[in-house]
């Protein structure tokens, strides 16, 4: 049989209605009683009808949002700061934690974001976390929860937008093969658990287009002193083709833009010329790339439709609780601009020739 919140009560020496409050009834308990609750609910395997819960007890007009505010790399802070600010323009309070990879401090975030009884949580978060039982159970007992994730996540108990960066990947691998391209790599980090994701997809479409070879990864998990991400790239590309040996390939990909133009000087550096020799592509479309000769090609994120995305189903979700969670998708892609080399066929003019819009940023 499922396990109550009277089972818990019982457990607990405490009454049903102190227990109901911990997962979102009207009224209130201290920290200590709601987190010794939710620590024996877990235990017991009790699961909350999280639908339900958001028509239980006053609401707060308060949210609680999980992300990744501080961000230098990939630059979802943005997203962050316009989901905010949709929020309390209309009218809700807000309460901000900064994402953590430790699930264990997440979860202390969810029980204070949760003891606040705010009426939704956003959170960011890598899929390991939003299946991990703990974040799970935390996320039930929220009147209503939206997801973002780099991926679908199965069983997740709420609204889920998935930024997705495989068609953007899958798009550069298929600009590298459409102009000639036959021996590309790409730098990540493979420790890092979002990062071997990415490699697969971009082995796999190389291998598709008919491309690609025994050196596709530049490994950036080495002992290091770098004091950058940007100097990470630079040596891990050192490591992969050292100086004074030919490089071997004739693309790099960088999931980052700031790696990518360390990449790209060291190329420079070597007497080599971007793209003629070796074309070179970052990621996240930040400004200073455009200034760049050549001009940095790159990835656009699509930072404005995740927030879109994110309050439309958050919205939705309060005026009716009880429809059935849903995943919506935002696609990354990829921006063509001169390092990549070759010029996509919608550039070009009735003449053959360059057209004049070859300055500005294109989106393929």
């Amino acid at each position: 049989m499922p396990i109550t919140q009277a089972d818990i009560a019982e457990k607990l020496g405490l009454n049903q209605k102190t227990v109901s409050i911990a997962f979102g009834a009207n009224g209130r308990i201290n920290d200590s009683t709601r987190q010794r609750i939710i620590r024996v609910a877990n235990e017991l395997g009790y699961r909350p009808n999280r639908l339900a819960a958001g028509l239980r007890g006053a609401c707060t007009r308060s949210i609680g949002v999980v992300w990744a505010f501080v961000d230098p790399w990939a630059g979802d802070a943005v997203i962050g700061l316009d989901i905010l600010e949709r929020l309390q323009r209309r009218g809700f309070a807000t309460y901000q934690a900064q994402y953590t990879e430790k699930t264990s401090a997440m979860c202390r975030q969810l029980d204070d974001l949760l003891a606040r009884r705010v009426d939704a949580i956003v959170v960011q978060a890598i899929p390991s976390q939003l299946t991990d039982p703990r974040i799970v159970a935390r996320l039930e007992s929220a009147p209503a929860v939206v997801g973002v994730a780099r991926e679908p996540v199965d069983g997740f108990p709420g609204d889920l937008v998935v930024h997705d960066r495989d068609q953007a990947i899958r798009e550069v691998v298929d600009h590298f093969a459409d102009t000639g391209r036959r021996q590309p790599a790409m730098a990540l980090s493979m420790s890092q658990e979002s990062n071997p994701p990415k490699f697969a997809v971009f082995a796999e479409q190389c291998r598709r287009r008919g491309i690609g070879h025994d050196r596709m990864l530049i490994d950036l998990d080495h002992p290091t002193q770098a004091e950058s991400h940007g100097q990470l790239h630079l040596q891990g590309f050192r490591r992969a083709f050292p100086i004074g040996r030919e490089l071997g390939i004739d693309a790099v990909f960088c999931f980052n833009d700031i790696g990518a133009l360390y990449v790209m000087r060291d190329v420079q550096d070597r007497g080599l010329r971007v793209p003629d020799d070796v074309a070179v592509v970052g990621f996240n479309d930040a400004e200073f790339g455009r200034l760049w000769r050549p001009a940095l090609a790159t990835g656009d994120r699509k930072f404005r439709d995740v927030a879109l995305a994110v309050d439309r189903m958050l919205e939705t979700r309060l005026d009716d609780p009880e429809q059935e969670p849903r995943q919506e998708s935002v696609h990354m892609q990829f921006v063509w601009r001169e390092s990549a080399g070759g010029v996509p066929d919608h550039r070009r003019d009735f003449s053959g020739g360059i057209s004049q819009s070859e300055v500005l940023p294109c989106v393929i």
